[in-house]
Order: C-alpha cells, then sequence, then structure tokens
C-alpha cells in the first residue's frame, strides 16, 4: 500500500497542503506554522510522514524533480 505524505508549500497568498499523488491543496494556511500544525495532525491520523518544504522550492518543480527520481528507477 502506497503512503500518501503530507506536503507543505508556500504559495503567493501563504502556505498550503498537498497531500501527494493528488493535484489541488487540500487546504491554505496565512502562516506556515498553522500549515505546519494542521498537517503534522493529519500525518498523525494517517501514519504517514509530513514535509516542510523551503519558500524557494515551488511545487511544480519538486513534482517534477520527484518523478525525475522515480524514473531512474
Amino acid at each position: 500500500m502506497s503512503t500518501r505524505d503530507i506536503h507543505v508549500f508556500h504559495e503567493i497568498a501563504g502556505w498550503a497542503l498537498y497531500v501527494e499523488g493528488q493535484r489541488d491543496a487540500i487546504s491554505h494556511y496565512t502562516t506556515q506554522q498553522k500549515a505546519v500544525a494542521a498537517g503534522t495532525a493529519k500525518a498523525q491520523r494517517e501514519h504517514v510522514d509530513i514535509f516542510v518544504h523551503p519558500c524557494h522550492e515551488r511545487r511544480g518543480t519538486w513534482i517534477r524533480h520527484i518523478h525525475d527520481l522515480r524514473d531512474t528507477d
């Protein structure tokens, strides 16, 4: 069974939570602290990991990077 890890990304209007494998954010927050708290709670409930990405790391770039890594397996 694949895990659906939680990812926190900075966006123009604040911070967003994404579930790995889903295109759209599941929620948005005005601060990183609120996003991390919500993401941590969700990750604990679902027994998955949470990844907080730095401000300079945009979601689209990260997704392409992950796909590139998976393609080389």
